[in-house]
């Protein structure tokens, strides 16, 4: 199957350096990132495989790709 998903981060005030090396506030909600992502998954009896490629409006490496292997394993269930 096929997941799409976005998010949106509005924080209220973050903080941002100054020329003495101190820290001080933003204005209020004056900055905004956002992430988007589509996976598209197989299911298998025991295992899923997944590709993924997702989008940062923030950080150097904004586009990233990557797999996903999962093995799905069994314990007693707590009532057996």
């Amino acid at each position: 199957h096929f997941r799409a998903e976005a998010y949106w981060f509005l924080p209220y005030k973050t903080f941002l350096p100054s020329t003495n090396n101190t820290a001080y506030y933003s204005n209020a909600f004056s900055s905004s990132k956002f992430m988007t992502e589509g996976s598209f998954i197989l299911n298998f009896k025991n295992a899923s495989v997944g590709m993924f490629l997702n989008y940062y409006s923030a950080g150097s490496n904004r586009v990233n790709l990557g797999i996903n292997i999962g093995y799905l394993l069994f314990n007693n269930k707590f009532l057996d």
